[in-house]
């Protein structure tokens, strides 16, 4: 039995497509730059299987260095404002705000990963 995933009708939601190369999303309505800690974000919540959520603190150790992982109030509203911005950007490339969060926790992405270019 072939296991391969197969590409998703073009009506169906996908993870956007990320040109590693040059930490692009690319979108059905162009290319647009990722930030460092965009790209590493999305990286991360694509890693995780079942859209399990990523902490705050989480996120804040990925983005920012473990020493910040103690999420202070300057740090939760720069990961909303940074998660704001990568949701902003994949939706100007046609792909929708994949990024939700998850009430008193975190963030978790919200479509298949197995779509993903590394």
């Amino acid at each position: 039995m072939d296991m391969t995933p197969t590409r998703p009708a073009a009506t169906e939601r996908v993870l956007p497509i990320v040109d590693v190369g040059t930490r692009e999303a690319v979108g059905p309505r162009g290319r647009v730059d990722l930030s460092s800690p965009q790209y590493t974000l999305l990286l991360a919540l694509a890693r995780f299987p079942h859209r399990h959520p990523l902490a705050r603190d989480e996120i804040v150790a990925l983005v920012y260095g473990e020493s910040q992982r103690r999420a202070t109030v300057t740090y939760v509203q720069a990961v909303d404002g940074l998660v704001l911005r990568l949701n902003d950007k994949l939706a100007a490339v046609g792909h929708g705000r994949p990024v939700r969060a998850v009430k008193g926790y975190g963030f978790r992405l919200e479509i298949d990963a197995a779509y993903l270019v590394t």
